[in-house]
């Protein structure tokens, strides 16, 4: 599969070589997901983002035709695509479930599955954010301005309840594998008002959560072992057999296990300049996602 070809299909989102990627003040560790990654528009093509918990916040920098020069996309159950060609560079920012509502001013289910300008959200404060931003000629300095004004922003906001946060620690130590009436009865609620509560403060139902956890996990997996066996990984991740792994795997990421994997082994045995040790970067110390909170 040569580049130009490659380039005409969808790559995962971990497949992309940032420009620069900047460190979150060590108070933000457990309320931004990863690392503060800047990236050109000028990729080959669009990118899938797969099904996540988290909140993502980009920032569109440069000429651009995109709607809005800051926009926010909540958690959501299926994968997308995200095109690079609407502007020269942007800036992303990924943000903990149990945080973005606080840092942003609202609740995840307003932003749940959808993409919503950042001023909506983030008032006053999100405008002049996005103009600093705009206004700095340096990452660096771009991205010391998030972590200016996410530091702002802790303890100002409204929090997730106990319930939740312990709902949410017991989904990522099962790693997804879980039955929901078992955390709500850890929770001291009612199923229904466990899926009501979970809902609103995170912005998917917990079942759905749980499903994209395992996920993630066994997605994970896959990269730091891209020549593992898929029954094996499927195991592993708590599958209970290979059609339902091949099923969710599909359905959150758009690509089934052995495409994905091909995909996967392909770019890094053929990465383009740096991109094997960007990659290796993201999934080591780039992404500090579920556990780190609760």
């Amino acid at each position: 599969m040569s580049r130009k070809l490659q380039a005409r299909h969808p790559e995962p989102e971990e497949f992309r070589s940032p420009q620069a990627t900047g460190i979150p003040h060590t108070r933000l560790t457990s309320m931004v997901m990863r690392n503060y990654a800047a990236h050109g528009g000028s990729c080959a093509g669009p990118v899938i983002l797969h099904a996540t918990t988290a909140v993502q916040v980009v920032f569109a920098l440069g000429k651009t035709n995109c709607h809005s020069i800051g926009f926010v996309r909540g958690p959501k159950a299926t994968p997308s695509l995200m095109k690079c060609s609407c502007t020269s560079s942007y800036l992303e920012v990924w943000l903990h479930p149990l945080e973005a509502h606080s840092l942003l001013d609202t609740a995840s289910i307003e932003s749940a599955g959808r993409l919503i300008d950042l001023n909506a959200v983030a008032g006053i404060r999100g405008r002049e954010l996005v103009d600093s931003i705009c206004d700095e000629p340096t990452w660096s300095g771009r991205f010391h301005l998030v972590d200016r004004y996410l530091l702002d922003r802790v303890g100002r906001g409204r929090s997730a309840s106990p319930q939740i946060v312990h709902a949410w620690r017991m989904l990522v130590e099962a790693g997804g594998v879980v039955p929901i009436r078992q955390i709500a009865e850890g929770v001291g609620w009612s199923h229904k008002h466990l899926i009501a509560k979970f809902t609103e403060q995170i912005g998917l139902p917990p079942k759905i959560a749980a499903r994209i956890i395992r996920f993630d996990r066994a997605r994970r997996q896959l990269c730091e072992q891209p020549r593992s066996i898929l029954r094996r990984v499927a195991a592993d991740c708590g599958y209970s057999d290979q059609s339902h792994f091949n099923r969710d795997f599909r359905t959150f990421s758009g690509l089934t296990p052995s495409e994905y994997q091909a995909r996967l082994r392909y770019h890094l045995s053929n990465p383009y300049p740096a991109d094997k040790n960007n990659f290796q970067h993201f999934h080591s110390t780039g992404l500090r996602l579920y556990a780190d909170r609760g």
